[in-house]
Parts: C-alpha cells; structure tokens; sequence
C-alpha cells in the first residue's frame, strides 16, 4: 500500500515539476494549476490521443495542421480495408500460384493456402499480443494509470496555490523519489 501510494505521489511531483518548468504554458499563459491537471498547455496530449484515433486535430499553423494529420497506421478506414484486403488477395494469389507453378490440384493446393494462412494469421495474432504485453500498451494497464493520473489531479486540484508554491521550490533539482523519503519522514 504505501508503495504504490509512493508511487502516486511521485508520479504527482512530476506533474508539479512539469507546470514549474512553465512546459506548455506559451498557450494563452495558463495557469500553472490549469497545466498541471492537462488544461489548456496539456502539452498537446489531447492532440496526440485523437491523432491515434483517426480524429483530425486542429492546428494553429499549417505546419502544425500538416504534422497532426498523420495517423497510427490501422486507426482509419483506408488502413483497416488494406489489412483486411492483403491476406484475401494473398489466398488467392497463393491459390492459383501454387496450382500454375508448383503443378498441385486445386484441393492440394487449398489445403495448402488454409494451412499456411492460418498458421500465419494466429503467429502474427499472436505476435501482436505479446507485443503489447511487453510493452504494457494493455486496456488494463492504460486504466490504471489514468486513475492514478486522475487522482493526482483531484489531490492539485484541492491544495492552494500557496502548497503548490511550496511544493516546487521544494522539488527543484530533485527526484520524485527524494520528495516522497523527504515528505514521509517528516510526516513521522
């Protein structure tokens, strides 16, 4: 319990550090509570958040535009008909490949395209999977760090602007690990 509590309050020192280091402020000069809790200078991660859903973002420059257009490859309509397209078509030509150049039947030779494709589809199905595993990119993992994120932000979110003052020139040069030892031994 008091790791994970630990944790959250490392995670929340973070925050802090990232709204004293005035990161994303140049947006209409928020306030440091408002980018702490991803207001307006959230640092573009609403951006980034409808950019993998296929969402177009807007932009303020067309530089910008250009940059928030590009989408994670299998988040739009195109991409999901050309993943669905590329095995169909490759049955097919496999099918007729196998009977024009290796000479097999037509039952041999869909024997042989129902093995080699489901073989290959479960592998990459599979594959995919572990990917995500390894990388903690998993629904359940994705949950709980926005509850913790959002729980770090309700704690902001009732402290005065005065705690947060002091939070920040505490936390100057320091690691979210050192704050938490500092803050629990003094609580003691």
């Amino acid at each position: 319990e008091e790791g994970r509590a630990g944790a959250q309050e490392g995670r929340g020192e973070g925050v802090l550090r990232k709204a004293a280091a005035g990161e994303g402020v140049a947006r209409g000069g928020a306030s440091r509570r408002e980018c702490a809790l991803g207001g307006p200078c959230d640092d573009g991660r609403r951006d980034r958040e409808r950019a993998r859903r296929g969402v177009s973002a807007r932009a303020s420059s067309n530089e910008e535009e250009a940059d928030s257009d590009v989408v994670e490859f299998g988040y739009n309509r195109k991409d999901v008909i050309i993943i669905c397209t590329v095995p169909l078509v490759g049955g097919f030509l496999t099918y007729y490949g196998l009977q024009k150049f290796l000479g097999l039947n037509p039952i041999e030779a869909g024997n042989y395209v129902q093995v080699i494709f489901v073989f290959i589809l479960c592998v990459g199905w599979c594959a995919t999977y572990l990917f995500r595993v390894g990388t903690k990119n998993m629904t359940y993992t994705q949950q709980l760090k926005d509850y913790e994120e959002a729980v770090m932000a309700k704690r902001l979110e009732e402290m005065s602007d005065s705690e947060i003052d002091d939070i920040l020139s505490q936390a100057e040069g320091k690691t979210p690990e050192e704050i938490y030892r500092e803050n629990s031994s003094n609580q003691q």
